[in-house]
């Protein structure tokens, strides 16, 4: 018997993430194939990579063409929220080529929509929810032999004009009874760095998640001897050393972290990992145990800086615990990774500002990162069955789907809201849309040039600043825009002060000199425009023919100044200079 299993289609960031590893995928080949069953794994990122709408199209029919060589028996497609209509526009293609082989969703979207999933597409013959380790070499046999399901847990199935759905089956308590994954295929991606499912399941229940559902709100974590020995494995037979343990909340145990931590000393070994927290479920003394260990990245979910928020969207973070933790991640010498959300519909104005002014403290963290995205509703969650009414289809709300392309993919997205509900946003909100849109934008400049834009406020007031950082953020929705681009505005909006007004110059030369001092030397023309230059290392205004100012940074960080008016040349070379 031949299966073909096609893993979720990933976004470039998910791309980029080895967290978004087929992991599950992997596990149920080495269980399927133990049981005599061949198996191949069908990928569709690299059929799927020109967006321009006929090649995308064409992308699809490639990637059926390529399950239906596989010559399967039945056809299994795994599907998170960003890419299931993707995989339902290709079992759509497959079921045209393949007219009787049976096709079967899994995966986290598929199983909180599966009744739904069967009553929109009758080219899905059934879906098998939740965790499958336990079941799946039953389930694939009894759908390739055409036998009935009814008595087999945690599937949903046509019965004729009716859609079945069988309870839920019991899940997989002992995870070290897991194959080791298979993890070949995926050995030289992310520069290096293997994940290793350390565990599942979360112990909270937030209201806009949807993984605990799947996980049936079970936390679970492997042993300590058997993460190590993976790494080991690992280690050996693919010639890496640094992984990302993937589990939703890795420390929510702190005991056992500490286990893990101690197997890991104790053995020796050249090994560093990443993993997920939360502020609450780490300390002092465990930071510093997992930094000893070999933990050098930390992945934590803040959502919002606002204290009254994370009560209504019942994360209940005690805010106050951040700055600690963050300092003490820092101090320890390891990667602190901070993000949040926007667009919860109880979110007001002041919790926007919250949030910023959050992610404002964490830019002046060393070895910090902030991310801050847009609120997805997904079924399963209290929040979306709250105000899952109430949606509207909006395909560029947030950058954590796949982007729409073409006609065939849109209207099928808009046509089921329920089943594609990643793809929409809330109809109403207490801040406005177009304010939320920007909110991300706003955050990576924030991240991006901290200081940078303390001298903007001091120099063009808190108005004019915001206003400045909204237009920045309209143009940034429209494309992937980096931060250099922000300074042109900001210096644009200088020079519309005046040029020949020596506040505006003044002003201009601190706003240059703090960006050249965060972004360091060089000669890489990062941008052009009509008046102003901006190098690396460099920082020009011609002041509309009545002279230039260049800023500049010399090969020891000191910042330099020449002033040309006129017929004067004034040139100063200090080590630093005053930003009054």
């Amino acid at each position: 018997m031949r299966i073909s299993l096609v893993p979720s289609v990933l976004t470039p960031a998910e791309a980029a993430d080895p967290c978004a590893a087929p992991l599950g995928v992997l596990a149920l080949v080495g269980i399927l194939e133990k049981s005599g069953i061949t198996c191949s794994i069908v990928e569709g990122n690299d059929c799927l990579i020109d967006c321009r709408p006929d090649a995308f199209s064409n992308g699809l029919d490639r990637l059926a063409d390529q399950i239906v060589a596989t010559q399967p028996d039945i056809v299994g497609f795994s599907a998170m929220c960003s890419s299931l209509p993707v995989a339902v526009l290709v079992a759509r293609r497959v079921r045209d080529r393949l007219l009787r082989t049976p096709i079967v969703f899994g995966g986290p979207q598929a199983t909180v929509v599966a009744r739904d999933l069967l009553k929109a597409f009758a080219f899905i013959d059934a879906v098998f929810q939740g965790e499958a380790e336990l079941g799946v070499v039953a389930f694939v046999r009894a759908v390739s032999s055409g036998k009935r399901l009814d008595r087999m847990p945690s599937v949903t199935f046509r019965d004729g004009v009716s859609i079945v759905q069988t309870p839920a089956g019991p899940i997989l308590s002992d995870l070290d009874r897991l194959e080791f994954p298979r993890l070949a295929n995926v050995a030289s991606r992310w520069n290096g760095q293997l994940p290793i499912e350390a565990g599942r399941g979360c112990p909270f229940r937030c209201d806009f998640c949807s993984t605990s559902l799947f996980w049936s709100h079970r936390f679970r974590l492997k042993s300590a001897g058997r993460i190590l020995d993976e790494m080991l494995y690992c280690r050996k037979h693919y010639n890496t050393r640094r992984f990302h343990l993937v589990h939703d909340l890795f420390t929510a145990d702190r005991e056992r972290v500490r286990l893990f931590c101690r197997h890991i000393l104790r053995s020796r070994s050249d090994l560093e990992w990443t993993c997920s927290a939360r502020v609450d479920t780490i300390d002092t003394s465990l930071i510093q145990l997992m930094r000893s260990a070999g933990c050098v990245q930390i992945y934590f979910g803040v959502e919002t800086g606002s204290q009254r928020l994370q009560r209504v969207i019942r994360k209940n973070l005690v805010l106050s615990r951040l700055p600690e933790i963050a300092s003490e991640v820092t101090r320890a010498g390891i990667r602190g990774i901070y993000s949040f959300i926007t667009g919860f519909p109880d979110e007001t104005y002041d919790d926007v500002e919250e949030t910023l002014r959050m992610i404002r403290w964490l830019a002046d963290v060393p070895n910090t990162e902030t991310q801050c995205h847009c609120l997805s509703l997904l079924p399963g969650t209290r929040l979306f069955e709250t105000h899952g009414d109430s949606i509207v289809f909006d395909p560029k709300w947030t950058d954590a789907v796949l982007p729409v392309v073409g006609s065939e993919m849109r209207e099928l997205i808009a046509s089921h809201p329920r089943l594609f509900s990643a793809y929409f946003r809330l109809a109403n909100t207490r801040v406005s849309i177009e304010a939320l849109r920007r909110v991300p934008a706003m955050a990576r400049a924030i991240g991006c040039l901290p200081q940078t834009l303390d001298v903007a406020r001091g120099v063009l007031g808190d108005s004019q600043l915001c206003d400045t950082l909204s237009s920045w953020a309209d143009v940034a929705l429209e494309g992937q825009v980096e931060a250099e681009s922000l300074l042109v505005h900001l210096m644009r909006r200088l020079v519309a002060m005046g040029a020949g007004a020596r506040g505006a110059v003044d002003a201009f030369v601190a706003l240059a000199s703090v960006h050249l001092r965060g972004r360091g030397n060089g000669t890489e023309t990062v941008a052009e425009s009509g008046d102003l230059v901006i190098r690396n290392g460099l920082v020009a205004w011609r002041g509309n023919g009545r002279g230039i100012v260049v800023v500049f940074s010399d090969r020891n960080g000191r910042i330099g100044i020449i002033r040309e008016e006129g017929n004067d040349q004034h040139k100063t070379v200090s080590s630093s200079i005053s930003l009054a």
